[in-house]
């Protein structure tokens, strides 16, 4: 017999691991952290307690550290920052490469969304006025473009293509707009 669950909102995670000690000293030392902890449970409990057991905490603050820096680069509107961003993602390993693109995903399905409806829930950033001021500087033929190549480089490395090549085709899909 199957049992479905949904997953948990932010604000209830925070809730219940603030009874957690180990997560109210995050919380009060690095707030930042304590978010994209919470951020990168993904609304599963069992998955925030790992990260924050397991320290793979680390891993995470990387990866969205790489999907700010991209879309810091898109709102740029220039092309060198935005190769200098798409270039620090991570090219030696294939699963890191899309779990940053799939983040990278959230990002821009946050910012496509708010452009339409500006009080949407996101699932990327946690600083709704920041995400809001950061898509009024993009526009959205660029967050389109480039959430339309985040979407195929995913899928290109299903597929097992070669890694550099998949990024060489990011940064192509991008720039040609």
């Amino acid at each position: 017999q199957a049992v479905r669950t949904e997953l948990f909102e932010n604000d209830r995670l925070y809730r219940y691991l603030n009874r957690n000690t180990k997560f109210a000293t995050l919380l009060e030392k690095t707030p930042e952290r304590a978010d994209a902890l919470i951020e990168g449970a993904h609304g599963c409990i069992g998955m925030a307690l790992s990260l924050l057991e397991g320290g793979g905490l680390s891993d995470i603050l990387k990866r969205r550290e790489a999907v700010d820096a991209v879309v810091a680069a898109l709102a740029e509107r220039g092309t060198l920052p935005l190769y200098d961003a798409v270039h620090t993602l991570p090219s030696s390993k294939r699963d890191e490469l899309c779990e940053v693109l799939s983040l990278l995903s959230e990002a821009l399905r946050d910012l496509i969304l708010l452009k339409r409806a500006p009080k949407a829930p996101l699932l990327y950033y946690t600083d709704r006025e920041g995400a809001i001021a950061l898509m009024e500087k993009i526009g959205i033929g660029r967050l389109l473009a480039l959430s339309d190549a985040a979407a195929e480089a995913i899928d290109d490395l299903a597929k097992n293509a070669n890694v550099p090549i998949v990024l060489a085709g990011l940064m192509h899909a991008v720039t040609a707009r």
